[in-house]
């Protein structure tokens, strides 16, 4: 089992339009194979900045949701709402 950690810095003003998108994400990632769970936390004091965490049974499982033209469907959505890139960190335990 592995963590993966996504931070997204989302433009002042677009966090509405942001969570909107993250949603379609989520309808998106419920149905990957591998997937197990995810959370969205904010940044204390920070309201354009999100950490996602996610759950995958496997390495391979997560890298095949990150490849996936469903996955860059859904970016798509909120790409243009980001300040920068987003940020993604593999953990295993």
């Amino acid at each position: 089992m592995i963590k993966v950690m996504i931070e997204r810095k989302i433009q002042f003003g677009e966090e509405q339009a942001y969570d909107l998108a993250a949603q379609k994400m989520l309808s998106a990632v419920l149905l990957c194979k591998g997937y197990i769970s995810s959370e969205q936390l904010f940044v204390r004091g920070k309201a354009n900045h999100r950490v996602i965490i996610t759950t995958w049974q496997s390495t391979h499982d997560w890298e095949a949701w990150a490849s996936s033209a469903e996955r860059n469907v859904a970016i798509s959505f909120f790409e243009p709402l980001l300040i920068e890139q987003e940020r993604v960190l593999v953990l295993k335990y």
